[in-house]
Parts: structure tokens; sequence; C-alpha cells
């Protein structure tokens, strides 16, 4: 695999960012370190979907809900897509593996069943959200959910969301663990 730090190139190309076929190729070449990449990509808040590769159930929920949320540019095994109008507020990048993370304050969205990774220091200030310690549920409508943290949420911005009820507007239908895990981010997006 060839990496290359691509911080003085995408400084000086921001147009060709925007268009969906550039994200895809680099990509698929297997050019792009995402780590240096989301470095140099500041604007954009980066999202971790930790666990097997063989579970996608959350992959494209996830998507479509960080989608409305602002855009959101995807690296996955194998695969890229681009959900934005430009330029997107989010990369999402999906792994079974995370050794190091060089990424300031990532999300780490665990998939049903998965570990905290081992990778991740407290200087990152990561945010783990999976199993126990999504929301629940507390009412489902067609259009949105109700969902109580059971204990105070950090933010993008930083702040906290106390522990409480919350309505979240869902982008598409859902349900079971997708259903709270994009409610979860969206919550921690700054969406109530």
């Amino acid at each position: 695999m060839i990496f290359f730090d691509m911080s003085l190139f995408l400084h000086n190309i921001w147009e060709p960012l925007c268009d969906k076929k550039f994200w895809i190729l680099m990509c698929l070449l297997g050019k792009i370190r995402l780590d240096r990449m989301c470095c140099a990509l500041q604007t954009m808040q980066t999202v971790i979907l930790y666990g097997g590769l063989d579970d996608a159930s959350l992959t494209l929920p996830l998507c479509r809900a960080l989608e409305h949320l602002g855009g959101v540019v995807y690296f996955g095994p194998g695969r890229a897509a681009a959900y934005a109008d430009c330029p997107p507020r989010f990369l999402l990048w999906e792994t079974d593996t995370l050794l190091c993370c060089d990424i300031p304050r990532p999300l780490v969205l665990l998939k049903q069943g998965a570990r905290p990774p081992q990778g991740l220091s407290p200087l990152q200030q990561a945010v783990v959200l999976g199993g126990q310690i999504l929301p629940a549920l507390s009412s489902l409508g067609e259009q949105s959910a109700v969902v109580e943290l059971r204990r105070p949420l950090p933010r993008i911005d930083g702040s906290a969301l106390d522990a409480g009820e919350y309505t979240v507007e869902l982008s598409m239908p859902m349900e079971g663990y997708a259903l709270l895990a994009c409610c979860a981010v969206e919550l921690w997006a700054g969406k109530t």
C-alpha cells in the first residue's frame, strides 16, 4: 500500500475536493492514508464506524443521517461515496482495525457487539458510542423518535448534553440498534 501526505496537495485544490469522483478515485487507488487526510481537512468532523466489516447494518443509515446533518464523505473497505453538497461536514471511516489514531476529537461509533478500540488515547478526546452507551428509545413515530439519555453526552462543540429525553427527526425509517446509533450521532452533532 502506498501512503503519501496530502496536506499540501489538498490545501491547494479545495475546489476539486467537492467533486465526488476525486474522493472515490483516491480511495479506490489506495493513495490516501485516512488519518493524514483527516488532519488536512480540518473543517470535517471525523466519525469512525468501528467493528466487523461483515456487518453493514449501520453503514447506510449512518450515511443518510450524516447527509442530513451537513453532508458526509464515506470511506469503507473497498468503497467510497459522498452524500453531500460541498463542502461536506463529516468524514465517515468504516474500519475493523484502529491501531493508532492521529485524528483529534473523533466520534467512534461501535457496531453492535464490538468492543472499544485499543488505539485511542485520552489526548484525542474521542467520544465512544455503542452498546450500553447509546440512548434508550422512549417512543417512535413515523418521522421522529424520542430517546432518553441516561448520562450526559459530549457534543462536537465541546459542550455536553444533559441526561433526559430528546426528540430526534429521522432521515429514513429505522429500527433497533441502527435507530439508537443514528439518534446518538444526531444528538452528538448538535441536532436536537
